[in-house]
C-alpha cells in the first residue's frame, strides 16, 4: 500500500511546485501548496476506503485550493489575541484528541493515516482554531436573531421539543468479553468478578470515582471522562438503564451484571420525559439559528475577501465546475 500511495502522490504532483496558481494583494499560492493539500486529501481517503476517480480530480483540486485561499486571507485579518487563542485553543484540542485516543501510538498512527508529521498536525489545528476566532469576530458576531424567530422556530416545529427521558450516569465497567466480542473463560470472569468487588469496595468507602474509572473501566468511550454517559431509554442494555434510572444523585449501584461485564454505577442526574419548555430551548434555538445564518453568509465574506485582495487565477490552476 505505501508503495501505491507514493506512486499515486507522485502522480499527482506537478514537476514545478513553484509555479503561481493564485495571486492577490500580499498572497501568493504556488503549485507545491496545492500537491501538499491533495497528499494529504488522498492519504485521508485511502484510510476511509475511498478513491478520487479521474473524473472529479479537477474538481477536487479547485476546491482545495479555493480553501488554502480562504484560509490564507482569513489568517490575514486575525488579531495578535485571536493568533494567541487559536495557538491555546489548539494545544487543548490537541491534548483532547490524545486522550481520547489514550496512548502516543494511537495518536501517532492517527497523524500518519492522514499523511502528517505531528509539527503539520499542530500547525494546522493552530489555523483552524485561529479561522474560527476570525469568522466569529466578522461575521458570526454580527448576525442577530430576535426573540420572535426563535419563537416562531419552537411553535413551527413542536416534535422536536418532546423530550425523552434522560439519564445521566457515570460507571466503571469490567469486562467479561474480549475486544474480539468473544466471551472470556469462567476462570477468568470469576477474577474479574473478584476485580469489581474489590473496586466496588474501594467506591463506597469514598475513594475518587472519577480516578477509579479512568484507572479500572474497560469502556474506552467513557473511561478518559469519568465514566460520564448521557442515555435515554433503549439505547443500551436493560440491566444498565433499569440500574442507573433507579439510582439517585451521588447514589452507587451494586454490581450490574450485563452481555459486557460488570457495571459499577454512579447516579448523577434523571429528567422524565416531556416537552422541552420554549425558555430551555431558545439558548440552542438561537445558537441553530445563527449558525444557519452564518453559513450562508460565509460564502459572500469569501467574495469579498478575494475582491478587496484582487485575486486571479492562473491560466493553469484547477478550476470548479459552475
Amino acid at each position: 500500500m505505501t508503495s501505491v500511495l507514493a506512486q499515486d502522490t507522485a502522480a499527482t504532483a506537478s514537476a514545478d511546485t513553484k509555479e503561481i496558481l493564485v495571486k492577490g494583494k500580499d498572497l501568493v499560492v504556488m503549485r507545491g501548496e496545492l500537491d501538499e493539500a491533495m497528499s494529504r486529501h488522498e492519504h485521508e481517503m485511502i484510510n476511509s476506503g475511498k478513491l478520487i476517480h479521474d473524473d472529479d480530480r479537477t474538481e477536487v483540486l479547485a476546491r482545495l485550493l479555493d480553501r488554502i485561499v480562504f484560509i490564507r486571507l482569513v489568517m490575514a485579518r486575525a488579531t495578535d489575541d485571536e493568533k494567541k487563542r487559536g495557538a491555546h485553543k489548539a494545544k487543548m484540542a490537541v491534548e483532547d484528541v490524545r486522550t481520547r485516543l489514550g496512548t502516543d501510538s494511537a495518536f501517532k498512527r492517527l497523524i500518519q493515516r492522514a499523511g502528517l508529521d505531528e509539527a503539520t498536525f499542530r500547525s494546522l489545528k493552530v489555523e483552524e482554531q485561529t479561522v474560527l476566532l476570525v469568522l466569529d469576530r466578522e461575521v458570526k458576531s454580527k448576525i442577530q436573531i430576535s426573540d420572535e424567530a426563535v419563537a416562531k422556530y419552537y411553535n413551527d416545529q413542536p416534535e422536536k421539543f418532546d423530550r425523552p427521558e434522560v439519564i445521566r450516569a457515570a460507571h466503571i465497567l469490567v469486562a467479561t468479553r474480549q475486544n474480539s466480542g468473544k466471551e472470556l473463560s469462567e476462570e477468568t470472569k470469576k477474577e474479574k468478578r473478584k476485580l469489581a468487588e474489590n473496586v466496588l469496595e474501594r467506591v463506597r468507602k469514598g475513594e475518587d470515582f472519577t480516578k477509579l474509572a479512568r484507572q479500572f473501566s474497560d469502556d474506552g468511550g467513557s473511561r478518559y471522562n469519568g465514566g460520564e454517559v448521557t442515555l435515554t431509554r433503549g439505547q443500551t442494555f436493560v440491566e444498565f438503564e433499569t440500574a442507573a434510572g433507579a439510582l439517585k444523585p451521588n447514589e452507587i449501584s451494586n454490581l450490574v451484571t450485563s452481555e459486557l461485564g460488570y457495571h459499577i454505577i454512579k447516579g448523577i442526574e434523571r429528567k422524565a420525559a416531556g416537552k422541552v419548555s420554549l425558555a430551555e430551548a431558545s439558548k440552542d434555538i438561537r445558537e441553530f439559528l445563527v449558525q444557519k445564518e452564518f453559513e450562508k453568509q460565509v460564502p459572500a465574506y469569501t467574495d469579498r475577501l478575494k475582491n478587496e485582495a484582487g485575486i486571479e487565477l492562473a491560466a493553469t490552476a484547477p478550476k470548479a465546475k459552475k
